[in-house]
């Protein structure tokens, strides 16, 4: 604008340009406080791209060690598998072993006890057990003879009377 166009009051170009002057100023310490907050926000950028890329690094460590994690876990429940079958297959095995001895016994048991009746049953006879045991000493109590009752004299030489046929 110039001083015939207008009106009103018409300020120095000296005026203007103070005030120009202040405006710069002021708009130069604007764009400072402005590059200096740019420059912090690029700081607070870079902090948190390296936070995440921090956190993508943790969160691969981590999926890596669960995938080593699970894998050791099914290598252990594999082993805990084969063992247990292992156990199962020495109890079958030893069940066996013991029911064949089970039975060993049952048919040993019934054999002496039919030897036992056999023996007991051959052995009771009174021939069986003088024939076998006769001589042996500790096997028959021996008691001493009972005395006999007296007995009366007669006055024949014959133990027994003779018949009247037999009398001379």
């Amino acid at each position: 604008m110039t001083e015939t166009q207008s009106v009103g009051n018409v300020a120095a170009d000296d005026d203007l340009r103070e005030i120009v002057g202040g405006h710069e100023v002021r708009l130069a310490a604007v764009e400072r406080r402005q590059d200096a907050t740019d420059g912090k926000l690029d700081g607070i950028s870079k902090d948190l791209a390296t936070m995440r890329a921090e956190e993508n690094a943790r969160t691969v460590a981590t999926t890596a060690g669960i995938a080593r994690l699970e894998t050791r876990v099914f290598d252990l429940v594999t082993q805990l598998a084969k063992l247990t079958g292992a156990q199962e297959n020495q109890n079958r095995l030893a069940e066996e072993n013991l029911r064949r001895w089970r039975t060993r016994s049952v048919v040993a048991g019934i054999v002496c006890t039919i030897a036992a009746a056999a023996g007991g049953t051959i052995l009771s006879s009174q021939t069986w057990d003088d024939y076998l045991f006769g001589n042996v000493g500790f096997l028959h109590h021996r008691h001493a003879p009972a005395p006999l009752p007296p007995t009366q004299q007669q006055a024949s030489a014959y133990a027994i009377a003779p018949r009247n046929s037999e009398k001379s």
